[in-house]
């Protein structure tokens, strides 16, 4: 969940010249899991809060950094929660299961 992207491949057929789109593994992982332990109102809802705080890099994969993170929970600077829950965070997206 720290680091999300669509990772849709778009196939050219050498002999017919269309183009077909195949998701790579771990995209059809995380869908799996969505649509095994949430909702979907629940899936909605991470979509759209991530959506909300996502940064993309100059390669073009969205991710979350700790600066939108932590703006994004609003807590005061000086307390140093939003890094914990930020370092949580990311610990917690590497095991999804």
């Amino acid at each position: 969940m720290g680091t999300a992207f669509s990772s849709e491949q778009q196939n050219i057929n050498s002999t017919k010249g269309t183009k077909t789109r195949r998701r790579s593994i771990p995209d059809r992982l995380s869908s799996e899991l969505l649509k095994k332990n949430f909702t979907e109102i629940e899936n909605y809802s991470l979509k759209v809060c991530f959506d909300n705080i996502c940064c993309v890099n100059e390669d073009g994969i969205a991710h979350i950094d700790e600066e939108s993170f932590v703006k994004y929970l609003n807590f005061a600077d000086d307390i140093g929660v939003g890094q914990l829950l930020f370092r949580s965070f990311t610990y917690l997206a590497n095991y999804p299961s």
